[in-house]
């Protein structure tokens, strides 16, 4: 896990071959099934971070549904909202600057959204995005992007 404080992406060297790190990680999500704390847009986005990093991103905390998510949020970063949340870790970036391996910030019908959240963290695979779906990776056009962060 990183300082919240050093927002280290960029700063850190990315681990040798992330880009076919980032892949097979992609690839090994492709069936997963939305699951609170093991498999949705937070873990994604970490598991991504690790992929091209080698350590976490955020902090490790145990959940398993929507209530036990928000408490987590609150403790570790004194916030409710998943964007604002992100911005105590990564610098923000506009979607037109976004690059291969960067999280992006998504509202829509193809990911999971939870009322409250405010969105879903994808990750950005170029001219796609891949999110976190209730039975599978979904997909789409980063034009649907609101934002990103550097990674």
């Amino acid at each position: 896990m990183i300082s919240k404080a050093s927002k280290l992406s960029g700063v850190v060297n990315k681990v040798p071959h992330w880009e076919s790190l980032l892949d097979e990680y992609i690839n090994s999500c492709r069936s997963k099934a939305f699951a609170w704390g093991s498999f949705d847009c937070v873990r994604f986005a970490d598991g991504a971070y690790q992929a091209q990093y080698g350590i976490n991103l955020f902090p490790p905390f145990d959940y398993n549904d929507l209530k036990s998510a928000q408490k987590g949020l609150k403790k570790f970063c004194k916030t409710l909202d998943l964007a604002e949340s992100v911005d105590q870790f990564l610098p923000r970036k506009e979607k037109m600057l976004l690059s291969r391996g960067d999280l992006v910030f998504h509202n829509s019908a193809l990911s999971v959204n939870v009322d409250g959240v405010g969105g879903s963290i994808g990750v950005c695979l170029g001219t796609k995005i891949a999110l976190v779906g209730e039975s599978s990776l979904q997909f789409d056009s980063i034009e649907t992007a609101l934002f990103g962060w550097k990674v």
